[in-house]
């Protein structure tokens, strides 16, 4: 038997086998934590020691920090330096281009200047040469007529306008409905034969070439048609009436290739029409193809042309003139040509329904005859009950 002290009490206890076996257990799991806290531990003072950073890297970044703002700040500084330079290199070129639109201007208003004097200076001229043109025309016909030029040096209402276009070309004045139907027609005259055509609405004719002549063109079908004759008969006689050497231009018909040897149809009727024709004041031509006719016109355009009758007053007009040509043509047997010479040689319509017949005859470039019956239709008197009572 064994005696324990009483400073011992537990020592059995400890000393007993199960208690040493419990105590072991217990001690690894102390030590096990205790690994942990360690590990723990050590990694928490490493995490800590990554995180101190050391004070050469601080002023490093320091440095780079304080590096980058300053070249943020010379970039902002070149920005703000270049948009100013921007700024005042638009404003030069603002300020040169104006002054280069302010010089163009003023070379613009030079040129203008310019060219109204030497617009005034040709008309200066033209004046000269149509005074001394005219001169010389009323000098011919004083040689022949003085009564005319003492009628006409008093007429102060007069303008005297008959000279040739500055380009001296032909005028031959062609209706509307030719330029679709005979452009061949046009432009040989124009091209080939250097003729001014001018295109208006004429009633009685398809060309006019001078102004005592007018040249009507038919196609063989529509000459050969008994149908059209009073039309053909009706348009024939205005245009006997409106000119004095009225012409007719009988044009073969377009045929194909294999039908050029074909015989006209030749009728009693076409002959009789023809010697009516001949017994008549009306020119006849006979033509294969729209080049001839072209011909044609213009071998009596240069024939009237010699004669002194060409078409010499200006053909482009103003409103005011066309209001006045269609008065004028109101006025039985007067022309288209016939008016556009009264229409430039009289300053208004009141000086026209003043004047006599000599200076009917002279302006309008008509016979005595015809200016005759445009002063009796002019002068003739009416019944004033005919007129109407309510203009509204």
């Amino acid at each position: 038997m064994i005696l324990m002290s009483p400073a011992e009490p537990g020592r059995k206890f400890i000393d007993s086998p199960a208690m040493t076996q419990g105590h072991g257990t217990v001690s690894l799991k102390s030590r096990n934590r205790n690994s942990r806290q360690l590990l723990s531990s050590s990694e928490d003072e490493q995490y800590q020691k990554e995180r101190v950073v050391s004070p050469e890297i601080m002023c490093s970044l320091k440095s780079r920090i304080a590096n980058k703002q300053n070249v943020a700040n010379v970039t902002r500084n070149q920005l703000s330096t270049s948009h100013i330079l921007d700024a005042s290199a638009n404003m030069t070129i603002s300020k040169e281009k104006e002054e280069r639109i302010r010089r163009q201007k003023e070379k613009q208003e030079e040129f203008r200047k310019h060219l109204i004097a030497k617009q005034q200076n040709n008309v200066s001229v033209d004046n000269t040469k149509n005074y001394c043109d005219d001169t010389a025309l009323l000098t011919r016909r004083d040689l022949t007529n003085t009564d005319e030029n003492s009628l006409l040096t008093e007429d102060s209402d007069l303008l005297l306008n008959t000279t040739k276009p500055s380009n001296n070309k032909s005028v031959i004045i062609v209706d509307s409905r030719e330029i679709n139907g005979a452009q061949d027609i046009v432009s040989t005259l124009r091209f080939n034969h250097d003729i001014n055509v001018v295109a208006a609405q004429l009633d009685s004719c398809d060309y006019v070439v001078s102004v005592r002549m007018g040249v009507d063109r038919k196609q063989w079908s529509e000459f050969s048609n008994g149908t059209n004759r009073a039309k053909m008969t009706e348009r024939l006689l205005e245009m006997c009436d409106f000119y004095e050497r009225p012409c007719l231009i009988i044009e073969k018909d377009k045929c194909k290739p294999e039908e050029k040897g074909r015989i006209l149809h030749w009728t009693k009727y076409v002959d009789k029409t023809l010697v009516h024709l001949i017994q008549s004041k009306m020119t006849l031509f006979f033509t294969e193809n729209q080049l001839e006719t072209a011909s044609i016109v213009a071998d009596l355009c240069q024939l009237e042309n010699r004669k002194n009758c060409a078409i010499s007053c200006p053909i482009n007009l103003n409103t005011d003139q066309q209001n006045r040509v269609k008065f004028y043509r109101s006025i039985p047997h007067l022309s288209y040509v016939h008016c556009l010479f009264l229409c430039n040689n009289y300053k208004t319509v009141a000086s026209f329904l003043c004047s006599d017949v000599k200076t009917i005859m002279t302006n309008g470039k008509m016979t005595e005859e015809r200016a005759s019956n445009v002063y009796n239709y002019i002068r003739r008197t009416f019944d004033t009950q005919m007129l109407p009572s309510n203009y509204g």
